[in-house]
């Protein structure tokens, strides 16, 4: 598989994201069924997940094609069900950006072309599907909680509603149940510092959080930091065989930070290494654009 330039305007959605209607699930057009799937696409292991950084503020071009020889390097020559989890708004600018319908359709051209299934953010702010054989799953999901201070017991309530089996955080993807967390959102769970920063969910609210879902993802938009924290609340979110996985917009020198699986409580890799044999790490050797993590299940 050889990387190819982005999709023409031409091919492009023509109404694609309008804001003045409602989001329908034909938003992202579903490619011709290609040879790896059978008509119906039922999606078969084995799997392999991955989550994605990019470099901050890339020119449009660039994170366009950094995006597809990412997914090229990532998933050439595997031949089961492909799943990637992007981070927030991808070349997220210094000021907030502005709906962008072109670039949201170039995005899901590329990832359907390589028939990978994703979560990825607009540049709207709001995180879609898109699934072989369907397009766009009509997915339209925006962050709620930012910082610690705005997680107050009616908010986090509200959040920890929509994070149960049949809310809207609870995602079916390519046949894989995923909860999501956008950014600052894991400050619906909470630390106790004078107790090795033992985590629980805020405000006492519940005891755990997405335990029906194989795989959690937190898409960020910066690097964050306090790790000695979001350590803990990875392990939490992992707990019991889960998957956790967290990518963001990486504007650090390392790659440590930017991307990271744990499983069963721990962690298993990050964007420098991986301890696990059925993880996979993969970097932009030719412009340090990019630094990928694979599972295999």
């Amino acid at each position: 598989m050889k990387p190819s330039q982005a999709p023409s305007r031409k091919d492009l959605h023509p109404k694609a994201f309008d804001q003045k209607t409602k989001p329908k699930r034909d938003l992202f057009p579903a490619p011709a069924v290609s040879k790896r799937h059978p008509p119906k696409h039922q999606f078969h292991a084995p799997y392999r997940v991955a989550a994605l950084s990019f470099r901050n503020e890339l020119s449009r071009s660039q994170h366009l094609t950094s995006l597809e020889r990412a997914i090229c390097k990532i998933f050439d020559g595997f031949k089961g069900t492909r799943v990637a989890l992007l981070p927030g708004r991808l070349g997220l600018p210094k000021r907030r950006a502005s709906p962008d319908p072109s670039w949201d359709q170039e995005v899901a051209n590329i990832l359907l072309k390589h028939d990978v299934n994703a979560l990825f953010e607009t540049r709207n702010g709001l995180y879609r599907g898109v699934e072989m054989g369907v397009g766009d799953l009509g997915l339209a999901i925006s962050q709620s909680i930012q910082f610690s201070k705005e997680a107050t017991p009616e908010i986090v309530q509200a959040l920890l509603n929509r994070c149960e089996q049949n809310g809207e955080r609870s995602i079916s993807l390519a046949g894989l149940s995923i909860g999501l967390l956008i950014c600052g959102e894991n400050n619906i769970l909470s630390n106790e510092q004078a107790n090795e920063n033992k985590v629980s969910i805020r405000h006492g609210l519940a005891k755990q959080l997405f335990g029906h879902v194989q795989i959690v993802f937190n898409g960020a938009h910066t690097v964050m930091g306090n790790w000695g924290k979001l350590e803990r609340r990875f392990e939490f979110l992992s707990g019991r065989s889960r998957i956790a996985l967290y990518a963001t917009n990486n504007t650090k020198s390392s790659w440590g930070s930017s991307v990271r699986i744990y499983q069963g409580g721990k962690k298993i890799a990050d964007g420098n290494r991986s301890d696990s044999l059925r993880t996979h790490l993969f970097a932009d050797e030719r412009s340090d654009h990019f630094r990928a993590l694979s599972l295999d299940l």
